[in-house]
């Protein structure tokens, strides 16, 4: 039924603000928009909101300020190059992934994952979607917490008008890369996913673990 449920979720017809945001632009006059914000620069920036704290409201905040540091120009070329590391993370292993840690994970989830886990940095970045295992390294699960797509489209809109057509790439219409689910029938699904992301489950337990400890009367914990 979950896989079921996520490939719904991928091709829902569903239209919400985050995907009203999106605007595809052809230059008019044959020539290309020189950036002035580099993925240098991009990820310098993204260092710069403590991308090894936990704490979204605290990068929130901290990325806000920092965009409305930017001129018009800059924000736009930051406003592109998060689609397009939101579109390169589209990738069937890392919802799988996702799906690991959090026992399922829904289309919109997936995009709040993604907006996460790019606040990480570019090296967690790149080694989650080289080996999305990796993400079990990490003292805690990546949040699933949509602070950070508000922050940027907030800051956009009030910086740059909400109907400004900003240069981004098109979305993908489908993952890339193959999910588990498609090499292994339900039965063959858990076993696979131990397999592929021992770490990621190790860590799934490690915080459900704990989830369940601080949900208990404080009588009851010894």
């Amino acid at each position: 039924m979950q896989a079921t449920a996520r490939r719904l979720s991928v091709v829902s017809s569903t239209l919400s603000a985050r995907r009203r945001l999106i605007r595809v632009v052809r230059p008019t006059n044959g020539t290309t928009r020189l950036s002035q914000m580099n993925i240098r620069e991009f990820w310098s920036l993204i260092e710069r909101c403590d991308p090894s704290s936990f704490d979204m409201d605290r990068k929130a905040s901290l990325l806000e300020h920092e965009l409305r540091q930017l001129d018009s120009s800059g924000l736009g070329d930051f406003h592109r190059h998060y689609w397009s590391l939101r579109a390169k993370a589209y990738h069937w292993p890392l919802w799988d992934a996702a799906s690991v840690l959090y026992g399922g994970c829904g289309d919109d989830s997936f995009m709040d994952f993604r907006s996460s886990l790019i606040t990480f940095g570019e090296k967690v970045f790149e080694n989650a979607l080289s080996d999305p295992d990796t993400l079990g390294d990490l003292p805690q699960r990546i949040p699933i917490d949509s602070g950070i797509f508000a922050v940027i489209h907030n800051v956009t809109a009030s910086k740059l008008g909400n109907d400004h057509r900003l240069d981004v790439a098109p979305q993908p219409a489908e993952p890339t890369g193959r999910s588990v689910e498609d090499e292994q029938d339900d039965d063959g699904i858990e076993q696979e996913e131990a397999a592929r992301f021992p770490r990621l489950l190790a860590l799934a337990n490690r915080s459900n673990a704990s989830s369940v400890q601080r949900s208990k009367p404080w009588w009851k914990i010894w």
